[in-house]
């Protein structure tokens, strides 16, 4: 989908982001990541994907939220 299309359909809003919440957005992501790895060493590959994908999920989450954006469906 274009970024054109996210924007007309709501997916992608334009809102002002207010205190630390790309900090935070990506302390999640570091912890996911964190968490990922210890799944992977305790063999458990199919949490170690759902972390992972939380994890990137948030990285692209908090670059919207430093260029002023939310996004309503992932």
């Amino acid at each position: 989908m274009t970024y054109e299309k996210c924007m007309k359909s709501g997916k992608l809003k334009k809102r002002k982001i207010e205190g630390d919440v790309v900090s935070r957005t990506l302390k999640m992501a570091e912890e996911d990541m964190d968490s990922a790895k210890g799944s992977l060493i305790q063999s458990n590959w199919a949490w170690s994907m759902v972390q992972s994908y939380s994890c990137m999920l948030n990285c692209a989450r908090s670059i919207l939220f430093s260029d002023g954006y939310i996004e309503r469906s992932h």
